[in-house]
């Protein structure tokens, strides 16, 4: 039943509310929340609904989990520079990353202080620095 396009679609709409998206940027995606402004949560929905609903099948696959294939045969081959940015406050993601690492030893990680899932926009100017060390 939920393969039914209106289904799928309705069950989308429902999981991108905006209530929910506000509550998944200050409970998930950032460590201060106060950080989090009304202009996030109407980009954030606007994109999610616009372009004919195309983010509905990003959407569909992490929560089919299908964006967590095992890319660790592909990961030895690399022979070029591995970055990693995260922020302190994500401890699953400093797992992933540390086995990342475990794979591919040449990985470096940084974190960013103070940040979540969404250190870009939480703390752009402690990112975008050490985006320029990592890179000079």
């Amino acid at each position: 039943m939920i393969n039914i396009p209106i289904f799928g679609t309705f069950l989308y709409n429902i999981l991108t509310q905006k209530k929910k998206i506000e509550k998944l940027y200050k409970e998930e995606y950032f460590y201060n929340k106060d950080l989090v402004t009304n202009s996030m949560i109407d980009t954030s929905y606007e994109t999610s609904h616009s372009g004919n609903a195309a983010s509905k099948y990003l959407f569909a696959s992490m929560a089919g989990r299908y964006t967590t294939v095992n890319i660790k045969h592909c990961m030895k081959e690399l022979n070029n520079s591995i970055f990693i940015l995260i922020g302190d406050k994500t401890e699953e993601k400093e797992e992933s990353a540390r086995l990342y690492q475990e794979i591919l030893p040449s990985i470096e990680i940084e974190y960013i202080k103070d940040s979540k899932e969404l250190p870009q926009m939480e703390c752009p100017d402690q990112f975008i620095e050490e985006i320029h060390t990592l890179l000079l």
